[in-house]
């Protein structure tokens, strides 16, 4: 996205057919050297959406599109800092809010609405070379959040057919990676990493899920599937080098997970049988523990 100029030139071009728009509003607010803002308000009967962007600094980039039908539909995007990328798209949908907020240099925000319905889509950046993304699809009534303070970390949340289904990935630090991809509906997820190169993804399937992995240290590993309905798990790592698997199918299976340490691994399987519970706790070094339910 560092230049989206024949991007904008293309959706211009497509847009300028036979189209419908009315009530829109775009303010822009710009203050520095070689921003670019741009904002495509067209195509298909798009009415009553507002666009909003701002920047401060030097070589910042935003685009905002609302399109295909898409109304009442709000973008926000503030910028401050050097050569950071905002992008937001909103097509086919109602009432859907998208906020970009970076503060920093060379952050790479981005969210996608299509055919989505009263849900919010946002991503927060702070710091340096940080990239989130947050895509909601053919869904309704749901809330995707990256969070990022630090450098180079990376965040992706993807609500595919989701329905009122909650996300967040939170990351403190230096290169943490998580994704969290959920479809159904009246999940939760929430991901929270502090500290350098973590690893989390979590995918949820189904209807009714509840999740929650909190790392503190470096290079730990999460891996959460939740499949069937109404499981809950819950994933704590801190230390260095830990790793987690936590696999849930069927109906209500109950996973707790603590992690204390260096190199503990831990795989837990729930699928055999309906309403298991199992916990497990490692303190030290180089523990393995496996359960099948």
């Amino acid at each position: 996205m560092k230049t989206f100029s024949p991007i904008a030139a293309a959706v211009l071009l497509a847009a300028s057919g036979s189209v419908l728009a009315d009530n829109n509003m775009a303010t822009k607010s710009q203050l520095g050297i070689g921003n670019d803002a741009i904002s495509v308000q067209a195509g298909g009967d798009v009415n009553n959406n507002e666009t909003n962007q701002t920047q401060v600094g030097l070589f910042n980039d935003s685009l905002a599109i609302q399109t295909g039908g898409e109304d009442f539909g709000d973008i926000d995007h503030l910028q401050i800092g050097i050569a950071n990328d905002a992008f937001s798209l909103q097509a086919g949908g109602n009432f859907n809010d998208a906020t970009v907020t970076q503060v920093g240099a060379g952050n790479d925000g981005a969210t996608v609405q299509l055919g989505e319905n009263f849900s919010d889509a946002t991503v927060m950046q702070v710091g340096f070379g940080n990239d989130g993304v947050v895509r909601q699809v053919g869904g309704a009534f749901n809330d995707g959040e990256v969070n990022q303070t630090g450098a180079g970390n990376e965040g992706e949340v993807n609500q595919i057919f989701a329905f009122f289904s909650d996300a967040l990935v939170d990351q403190d630090g230096i290169a943490n990676d998580a994704d969290t991809d959920q479809s159904g509906a009246f999940h939760d997820a929430e991901t929270y990493q502090n500290g350098i190169a973590n690893d989390a993804w979590t995918d949820q399937v189904g209807l009714g899920h509840d999740s929650l992995t909190v790392q503190n240290g470096i290079v730990n590993d999460s891996d959460v599937t939740q499949l069937g309905a109404f499981h809950d798990q819950y994933t704590f790592q801190t230390g260095l080098a830990n790793d987690s698997v936590t696999f849930q199918a069927g109906f209500n299976q109950l996973s707790v997970t603590s992690q204390l340490g260096i190199a503990n691994d831990s795989i837990t399987l729930q699928f055999v049988t309906n309403s298991n519970t199992s916990i497990t706790g490692q303190v030290g070094i180089g523990n393995f523990a496996l359960t099948v339910q």
